[in-house]
């Protein structure tokens, strides 16, 4: 779809409702409301975010797939995931196993990232998501209906059974040439899980979902309920406004564009004209760039072999891989370890120094860093993952033994901060900005 020139943001008369309308949740331009056609996505002209995405899809696959996830996850955390042999002595680890081992290690920080990244929200996600879409299938939606969706929706970004399978991934090469190594049904369930809610982000029809639980709330209005028009119409109207300039909110949980209130009446979350927090933002930032020193000074894992004790920070791992010849895994744990953290403080840096109204100039491409940042940042657990993993598989006494170590802890607060640093972020203050100063208030 072609783009328009970025129009003109002026004072304009204020459109008295919402009906028909949508707000970019990335830079707030107020457009005509769009369904796609089916397969298709509608992106905002201004910035290129994904404003509207529709697939063949119904209902029915989300909760079929849903079930599917549920019934392979418990072999997923309780079966072994692999299987090591030493010289005739087998060590075999289940994830719930990995857990427990960081946590008998006096690791609790990085034991609970592990717990709930890969067993609690993976969990809640699934059941959270199979209920929404069980009461849209028998008509008994609710208004905990719009909460559990709302749950399932931000739970998303923090359920990581796919990088942890990656992690697996990477300590089989670890491991390859020192011990035999054999699959366990929970890495093949877990194989099958990680496809299953690949494909539920993926094929999940947020609009259609929102949609569904709109028509079945009592308390809905017409006049906020907006009637598909054709793709043309994905345009911006002569008398182009954001939506703060037309006095109305988008709501952060279901992109329903309201006036303004105390709370969504879609979906019941709080309502903000601005959600970030620059202030916030910058003090998870310098937090995250202090913990990454002793993250990649300290080391990360300590190995016992044949007597002789040995540790290993970060680079330390990436340069045994460069050595041993394992080029590919050596540059996936360099770009997840080292370079995404430091990338994403820098871009973080850069759009909070742009929202403070300094050098507003490339704010398509500082918006498309920001979509970037958000999608790359949880693939930095992955080192975590493998240590996770080494820690409760390689036990075998004086031959070969693996332990965490105190840069774990700092690594994952590493990850945490600037998760939530760009969770906190608003990349519509970066517009508001450059637009000049307005008469309400964004910060909350």
């Amino acid at each position: 779809m072609q783009t328009s020139p970025q129009p003109a943001v002026n004072a304009a008369p204020p459109i008295p409702s919402a009906a028909h309308r949508q707000a970019c949740p990335q830079c707030d331009l107020l457009l005509a409301h769009i369904e796609p056609e089916s397969g298709n996505r509608a992106r905002c002209p201004r910035c290129g975010c994904v404003l509207a995405s529709s697939s063949d899809s119904p209902v029915t696959t989300t909760l079929l797939l849903c079930l599917t996830g549920i019934i392979l996850y418990f072999p997923t955390i309780l079966s072994p995931v692999l299987s090591m042999d030493i010289l005739w002595m087998k060590q075999s680890g289940t994830i719930l196993e990995s857990v427990i081992g960081l946590f008998r290690a006096d690791y609790r920080m990085v034991s609970l990232a592990v717990l709930l990244m890969v067993v609690v929200f993976p969990a809640l996600l699934l059941t959270s998501l199979g209920l929404v879409s069980l009461a849209i299938k028998l008509r008994r939606v609710s208004h905990s209906t719009a909460r559990l969706f709302r749950l399932a929706l931000a739970l998303e970004e923090w359920t990581m059974v796919d990088v942890f399978l990656v992690g697996v991934l990477v300590m089989i090469f670890k491991m390859t040439g020192t011990a035999e190594i054999e699959f366990g049904g929970g890495f093949l369930a877990c194989l099958a899980l990680a496809l299953t809610l690949i494909s539920l982000s993926t094929i999940c029809d947020h609009r259609l979902f929102w949609r569904h639980i709109a028509s079945h709330n009592h308390a809905s209005s017409p006049d906020w309920m907006p009637a598909p028009l054709k793709p043309a119409s994905l345009m911006p109207q002569p008398s182009a406004l954001t939506a703060a300039e037309a006095g109305l909110v988008l709501c952060p949980a279901c992109h329903q564009l309201q006036k303004p209130a105390a709370a969504c009446k879609r979906c019941g979350g709080p309502l903000h004209q601005r959600h970030g927090n620059i202030a916030r933002c910058w003090a998870l930032l310098i937090t995250a760039t202090l913990l990454l020193v002793p993250a990649n000074a300290l080391p990360i894992m300590e190995v016992e072999s044949l007597g002789q004790a040995s540790s290993s920070t970060i680079i330390d791992g990436i340069l045994y891989f460069f050595q041993d010849g394992d080029y590919i895994i050596g540059m996936i744990i360099f770009v997840a370890s080292v370079l995404v953290p430091i990338v994403k403080i820098a871009a973080l840096a850069t759009l909070l120094i742009t929202a403070q109204g300094w050098h507003p100039a490339m704010l398509r491409e500082k918006a498309a860093l920001y979509r970037f940042i958000s999608f790359i940042g949880r693939w930095s657990m992955l080192d975590i993952f493998v240590i996770a993993l080494l820690n409760a598989m390689v036990h075998f006494g004086v031959l070969s033994s693996v332990r965490v170590a105190p840069a774990a802890t700092w690594f994952c607060l590493v990850v945490a901060t600037t998760m939530l640093a760009t969770h906190f972020f608003d990349p519509r203050l970066m517009w508001d900005a450059a637009n000049g100063p307005k008469d309400h208030e964004y910060l909350h």
